[in-house]
């Protein structure tokens, strides 16, 4: 099963923030936190977090297969604001089987908006 809508109800988060489809098939979630976060992975997953210092592609660019990046939402405006983000993406991959490293602690310096990047084409 493909992750995507099994962090997400779908047709929920698609309502209230951006999300894009990549020209891999992968979708971005843009989230905006209030408690900073340091990009990280969820391997087993296929997730990834992406703050401060990183880029993600957006539309309407072209991927090197020849897909274009699109929006999945175009009328969607706002980007959703989750309170914890880190805390938030870790309850959800612990309900998904995944527990929480016990050694994962990262420093914050500032606020920063994170995108969270699934791919949709590895099962989980």
């Amino acid at each position: 099963m493909e992750v995507y809508p099994k962090f997400f109800d779908t047709t929920e988060i698609e309502k209230k923030t951006v999300v894009v489809k990549t020209g891999s098939n992968k979708r971005h979630v843009y989230l905006r936190t209030e408690k900073p976060v340091a990009s990280f992975k969820i391997p087993q997953l296929n997730i990834e977090i992406r703050s401060g210092g990183n880029i993600v592609i957006a539309p309407p660019s072209l991927h090197p297969s020849g897909n274009r990046y699109e929006f999945v939402n175009p009328e969607v405006k706002e980007v959703l604001l989750v309170s914890d983000l880190e805390a938030t993406v870790w309850n959800k991959a612990e309900k998904l089987g995944v527990p929480k490293p016990h050694d994962f602690f990262f420093e914050h310096s500032e606020k920063t908006h994170g995108a969270l990047t699934l791919d949709r084409r590895r099962p989980v």
